[in-house]
């Protein structure tokens, strides 16, 4: 009786823009009620949010503070760069992708070339990323599972004595 119309639907859009909002940065909660068919894991936004630290500590186990640790994703030596022991200097390598500033930071790693290397992607090792090193170390699959299901892989390759390779020019800026 007190409350007029556009009371009542400005609260029903607060309480609708709450739910949505919970829902969309909560998304397990899907799972828990049962609609995870609406949002599969596989599509799900915030899939990519975790499993970082999961693949810091794995990357870790291997790391002795020499090595030089590479990917030619910038997401994944950014990630490694904040989530492995000690906070070491990444470099992303240039197989095909547009610059990025680790392109402008050549310079901060030239000093670990000539030490084993560790190389970690979402894809298997490129023969071209091989043949820049003496041979694998050691190699190993991460797997990042969210909301029950695997969501990706990892591979990790340590390699021996990385002798830096000839990237491929920045597609653009």
């Amino acid at each position: 009786y007190f409350l007029s119309k556009s009371k009542v639907l400005s609260f029903l859009s607060y309480a609708l823009s709450l739910v949505l909002f919970a829902l969309l940065h909560f998304t397990v909660i899907f799972d828990l009620v049962g609609l995870t068919h609406l949002l599969p894991p596989k599509r799900d936004p915030a899939k990519w949010l975790v499993g970082w630290s999961q693949l810091g500590q794995e990357v870790s186990q291997i790391y002795t503070g020499k090595e030089l640790i590479v990917s030619p994703r910038y997401q994944i030596s950014a990630e490694l760069a904040f989530y492995v022991k000690g906070n070491p200097e990444t470099d992303c390598i240039n197989l095909g992708r547009r610059m990025n500033q680790y392109d402008l930071w050549k310079h901060r790693v030239r000093h670990l070339i000539g030490n084993d290397a560790i190389y970690v992607d979402l894809n298997p090792l490129p023969p071209s990323v091989l043949a820049a090193s003496e041979g694998i170390i050691d190699h190993k699959e991460v797997k990042i599972n969210w909301r029950s299901e695997t969501i990706r892989t990892f591979y990790i390759y340590k390699l021996k004595k990385y002798k830096g390779m000839e990237e491929e020019l920045p597609m653009g800026y």
